[in-house]
């Protein structure tokens, strides 16, 4: 399956025009809770060409893939996860 994910990371990255910055898999298998009809939960960061951020209507900052068994893939534009970092309260215990 990593060769199947990896693949469609790819092809995303390349009809889309975008530079991933970083990938994971999350939910039920990436926390090791599969069971045998979990799907693969798959996040990413990218980043558009220069010129999509020099425009005064950007364009979506999400990329969500339809649901295809077993793959969810949705991946979030650069700025927008450092918008929703900013907005996240940081505790600390130290």
């Amino acid at each position: 399956m990593r060769e199947t994910i990896i693949a469609k990371l790819q092809e995303i990255a390349a009809h889309e025009d975008i530079t991933l910055l970083f990938t994971c898999e999350s939910g039920n298998r990436g926390w090791c809770f599969a069971s045998t009809d979990s799907d693969y939960d798959i996040r990413f960061l990218y980043l558009r060409p220069l010129n999509s951020y020099l425009t005064l209507h950007p364009g979506r900052d999400v990329i969500e893939l339809p649901v295809s068994n077993p793959l969810a893939i949705v991946g979030w534009g650069f700025r927008k996860a450092l918008q929703l970092f900013q907005r996240t309260p940081v505790y600390w215990n130290g």
